[in-house]
């Protein structure tokens, strides 16, 4: 289990599994476990000019150490142990400001497979309307990252389970209904949200 608990770990697993398998485990942007990956980083940065990347420490949490960089050569050592993605410059936004869901689930047995989701979770949005990352703005924690470690500092933080930052995944899916009612997907499953 522990494979998938770490952001290190979680990475490179997934690394593993998109060269295995690229149409059903493109879910994710792409990651680099440093300080092994460092080289290939580098590389893609050179090709890759205007990206911007968010650096994490492999084995931190509530937002601790996290930063963006439009110059991984400047701010990352090779020694450095951090797991670095490519940031998701055109995210999908709710009310102008980027959230993160967080989803709870018990796995029981790996084999065979037994996974509970719980019905309810959290969703958790910046603080700060969202632009595109630029110099300027790529220090900007409370535009850029949901963490509540951090957003609950911020004088305007909004403590308030329907329009806060801080709201039930209930209150998200009556968004979805209000905002987009029912969609069909290409399949032709009709979701009623």
């Amino acid at each position: 289990m522990s494979e998938i608990c770490r952001k290190d770990l979680l990475a490179r697993n997934m690394n593993r599994m998109q060269k295995l398998f690229p149409k059903e485990y493109n879910i994710c942007p792409r990651s680099w476990c440093l300080p092994a990956d460092y080289s290939e980083l580098m590389s893609y940065h050179r090709n890759k000019k205007n990206k911007t990347y968010i650096i994490k420490p492999d084995n931190s949490c509530q937002g601790k150490g996290i930063m963006l960089t439009k110059n991984p050569k400047v701010d990352i050592k090779h020694c450095d142990n951090f797991v670095v993605q490519q940031y998701l410059s055109k995210p999908f936004l709710i009310d102008n400001l980027k959230f993160d869901l967080r989803v709870y689930v018990l796995v029981t047995s790996c084999d065979p497979l037994r996974i509970y989701v719980y019905k309810d979770g959290l969703v958790r949005f910046a603080v700060t309307p969202y632009q595109d990352p630029s110099n300027n703005n790529v220090d900007d924690v409370l535009m850029h990252l949901t963490n509540y470690a951090i957003t609950k500092h911020s004088s305007d933080f909004i403590r308030d389970e329907e329009r806060g930052h801080k709201r039930k995944i209930t209150h998200l899916n009556k968004w979805f209904e209000n905002k987009m009612g029912t969609i069909r997907t290409k399949s032709g499953v009709i979701l009623k949200m």
